[in-house]
Order: structure tokens, then sequence, then C-alpha cells
């Protein structure tokens, strides 16, 4: 509001009609252009979510292993036991050698929460499904496994003697990253 010159009257701007159709929204037109633009936005970022999500997921198939092999080490090491981790094409599962055999066979006790099922397919080198762990915490054979249906930052895991480490399948062997 400002004040008039004559007689001190006030003068409000906003009772003309121009004045309150500027203060009560958005055209219909401006309406239009801003769901053209969000449409578009969802559109281009729908996609690239649906491959980040699979991603995402690939990855978190292969830190889970990752843990869980690893713990499987801590295991056969503080209990002084072999412990295995047995590969399935959708699953794996912990066990431990509960009956010192030093064989994955029917005395033996998977870990509570085993098996776990995966979203997509693993495979891995060498013969056998079973990954051991002896009482020093070691593996004998040297293992690649990885996820096949992805390509994500983070899809194998190289295993030797000694070590677990993650990495990127390069086609012919897993790159550590």
């Amino acid at each position: 509001m400002i004040v008039g010159k004559e007689q001190g009257t006030f003068l409000n701007y906003a009772g003309s009609l121009e004045g309150k159709m500027k203060d009560k929204g958005i055209t219909l037109i401006e309406l239009i252009v801003v769901m053209a633009v969000i449409g578009i936005l969802v559109a281009v970022m729908g996609y690239h979510y649906d491959t980040w999500i699979k991603k995402y997921a690939v990855e978190k198939i292969v830190k889970d292993l990752y843990m869980d092999m690893m713990y499987a080490r801590m295991m056969a090491i503080s209990l002084s036991r072999e412990h295995y981790v047995i590969l399935g094409a959708r699953s794996y599962s912990l066990v431990e050698d509960t009956n010192d055999s030093g064989e994955h066979d029917a005395g033996d006790t998977p870990l509570p929460n085993y098996p776990k099922q995966l979203e997509h397919p693993i495979e891995w080198n060498n013969s056998g499904n079973a990954l051991i762990f002896d009482k020093r915490g070691l593996m004998p054979k040297w293992r690649t496994i990885r996820v096949t249906e992805a390509d994500a930052d983070y899809n194998c895991i190289k295993v030797s003697l000694g070590r677990i480490i993650m990495g990127q399948y390069d086609g012919t062997e897993c790159q550590a990253k």
C-alpha cells in the first residue's frame, strides 16, 4: 500500500484485477511446461535408476559373501576348527566341521541364518563347491568367485592361501580394486 497525494488516503494496488491474478497462482501454460520437464526427467532418471539398482544388488552380494568368508576364516582361527563356505548357483552356506572329520559331510553343522539366497547367480573356478578354511584360517586352493550377470564396480572375489580380495572381473580374471 502506498499513501496517496490527496487527503492522506491509502491506495491498494492489489485491488486491481491484474494484481489479483498475479497474486493467486500459476497459469495453465506454466503448469504444462513444468509437468513436461518433470516427465522428461523421470523418463531419463528411471533408466539410470534401474541400472544403478542392479549394480547395487550385485555389489551387495559380493560384499556380503566377502564379509561371510572373513567371518568363516575368523571362526576357524578362534575355534581351531575347519569352516567351509559351500557355494551354490544362487545361494551359499557357512558350515562348521563339528565332527572334526576334515571334510564337509553330514556330521557338520551349518551356522545360523544360512543358507543365504542370492538375487543373481554366481560361478567359481576349480573343482568342487566348498571353500575350506583350515584351523589357521588358510585356504589351500585359490579360487575366483564372480557374479555372472553384472557390470558393477565389485563383481568378483579372489581367494588365495591367506587373502580374500574383492574386485572387478575383466573377462579373464578378478582385478583387485
